[in-house]
């Protein structure tokens, strides 16, 4: 009874610690599924404030751009100079610092800074839906009679700032945030248009 006794010990023993690796493999299995699991969720996350700050920037960028091209526009059309013409009939070209132009539909007013000598700036700073965007235009007098004088390189390797060697000049910021606020995903892009 012992022998048998003592076989069915040794029998239990062999169990148990067949048991014990099993317990033993599920536990490390469990381990290295938790790791990689805890990667994997630090990698979507990175991803995650990747693609925001992507979005972000696209916004901003966007939000400068598209008030840019509306200021083109007027530019363009010369909205912001008045052409009269003296007694001989020669053209004589002045600026006209109108109050407001209408981008996307609404208006936007326009502050006209004191004229620095013969630059007039005006700016504006205003939200969006999706953001905001903070705008400087100035005007050269002393190039609106010469077309020539503008349409060289001066204006853009200018040394001594754009505004005294361009026509005009825009410089446009726009913000994927309302104005004053202090988002810490808040992402800024400037447009820039000379001529």
């Amino acid at each position: 009874m012992t022998k048998t006794f003592h076989i069915q010990l040794m029998s239990l023993i062999i169990k148990n610690k067949k048991s014990g690796f099993a317990l033993l493999y599920a536990i490390l299995l469990t381990s290295v599924v938790l790791v990689v699991g805890v990667a994997l969720i630090n990698i979507i996350t990175r991803q995650l404030i990747l693609t925001s700050l992507n979005r972000n920037s696209q916004i901003a960028y966007y939000n400068a751009t598209s008030v840019r091209h509306c200021l083109d526009f007027y530019d363009e059309k010369e909205y912001f100079i008045e052409e009269t013409y003296n007694s001989y009939g020669d053209p004589i070209k002045t600026i006209n610092p109108a109050d407001e132009i209408e981008c996307f539909g609404r208006p936007i007013a326009l502050s006209w800074l004191p004229s620095d000598g013969n630059i007039y700036k005006a700016t504006n700073s205003s939200n969006f839906e999706t953001g905001s965007f903070d705008f400087s235009y100035a005007i050269n007098k002393n190039l609106v009679d010469n077309l020539e004088a503008y349409r060289t390189s001066n204006c853009y390797n200018s040394d001594n700032g754009f505004e005294n060697n361009c026509m005009s000049t825009a410089i446009v910021k726009g913000s994927n945030t309302p104005l004053g606020d202090t988002n810490p995903r808040k992402v800024t892009r400037v447009s820039i248009s000379l001529r």
